[in-house]
């Protein structure tokens, strides 16, 4: 089988996320080898902006890939909106993609954002608050595309008052009972896996963690 010449380049966009690995794109033109190509390329600006492996496949296999133009305004998001599920990324990767939604919609609010990026809202003020656009904006716009007033941060707290609020949550978590506690963790559940992950990354604990840890005196 001779194999086809690629003619259409990937838009800049399309490289937010890092190429998939050997193993999952042989996966990927075996099943369209034997499926045909389930989704279309997605052209912008004359280049892939989705679709890049699926492409690739597809000239591997010498079969023409139909391809249609992005109709949206926000490239960006569109790529992520179709990436962020189809990768394992790491937990810098997703707050670089964040970063990279904020600068680029920096009116949106962060549960916006946060449905693009297929993240907690939390995670996201988290990202705004080190990029100099905290504070930037006096309204955001929301999921329901209506501008509200964006809230005001309330300042730093003192590293032993936040120990206070943490050992006072501790307290009452030890005094629920099984089933508030299984209510709790299905409520949170997306922010408590995000948090174990930067947990399990950090490799050693904090001085904040050690702080808390430490025997009151």
């Amino acid at each position: 089988m001779t194999k086809t010449v690629m003619t259409l380049e990937p838009h800049p966009l399309a490289q937010t996320f890092p190429p998939m690995d050997p193993e999952d794109f042989n996966k990927l033109k075996h099943d369209i080898g034997e499926n045909g190509l389930r989704e279309p390329i997605v052209l912008h600006e004359g280049k892939i902006l989705d679709g890049v492996h699926r492409y690739n496949a597809c000239c591997d296999l010498a079969i023409t890939p139909e391809t249609k133009i992005y109709p949206g305004n926000d490239p960006l998001g569109f790529v992520i909106s179709m990436n962020i599920h189809r990768r394992h990324l790491s937990h810098e990767k997703k707050r670089e993609i964040i970063a990279q939604l904020l600068k680029a919609n920096p009116q949106l609010s962060d549960r916006a954002i946060a449905t693009q990026a297929k993240v907690s809202p939390t995670t996201v003020a988290e990202v705004r608050k080190t990029t100099v656009q905290s504070g930037q904006l006096e309204t955001r716009t929301g999921l329901d595309g209506k501008k509200r007033k964006a809230s005001r941060s309330k300042g730093e707290l003192s590293i032993g008052k936040r120990g206070r609020q943490v050992k006072a949550f501790m307290k009452t978590w030890d005094d629920f009972e099984d089933w508030q506690q299984r209510l709790f963790v299905k409520r949170y559940k997306e922010r408590l896996e995000e948090l174990l992950q930067e947990v399990e990354n950090e490799g050693s604990a904090s001085r904040e963690v050690a702080e808390l840890e430490a025997p009151s005196h």
